[in-house]
């Protein structure tokens, strides 16, 4: 589980009383786009945390849609979780998304090593593709792949 080390009251308590000293700053000096930028970046982060476990937690996905990225089991498993995370990571607004799935440059026994590879990502990448596609979120979603 994604915890943070202490409750979201106190660390509410603890980033107003930085936005205070912050604003602070800001009254007596004026404008100040650093002091600024650094506000807005504690703001993002407290919210980022806050909603973090709950987007984390995929254990209210359907079977069927832990099976459509191959999530639960065998070689797709570890890319089928992590392309089910990207899916909800872009539901929850987040901009930038990058999955990967490495150990694609090999020099020899290219045919057996690729096969594997692609064994390991065809599905999560359909998966994810057809996801998107359902939820109506494809058209606003930019997926680049490449191995």
């Amino acid at each position: 589980d994604i915890k943070p080390s202490t409750d979201k009251h106190m660390q509410r308590a603890q980033l107003d009383y930085i936005q205070k000293l912050n604003q602070g700053v800001l009254e007596k000096e004026h404008y100040q786009p650093d002091v600024e930028g650094i506000i807005e970046s504690y703001e993002l982060a407290f919210r980022m945390q806050d909603v973090m476990p709950e987007i984390m937690d995929v254990s209210k996905e359907t079977p069927a849609t832990l099976e459509l990225y191959g999530a639960t089991s065998g070689p797709t498993q570890t890319f089928g979780q992590q392309c089910l995370l990207a899916r909800r990571f872009a539901e929850a607004g987040v901009r930038f998304i990058e999955v990967t799935h490495g150990n694609w440059d090999q020099h020899t026994n290219l045919t057996a090593d690729h096969k594997a590879r692609a064994e390991g990502c065809d599905k999560p990448i359909a998966g994810l593709l057809k996801d998107l596609k359902q939820r109506d979120m494809l058209k606003d979603t930019l997926v680049v792949w490449g191995g």
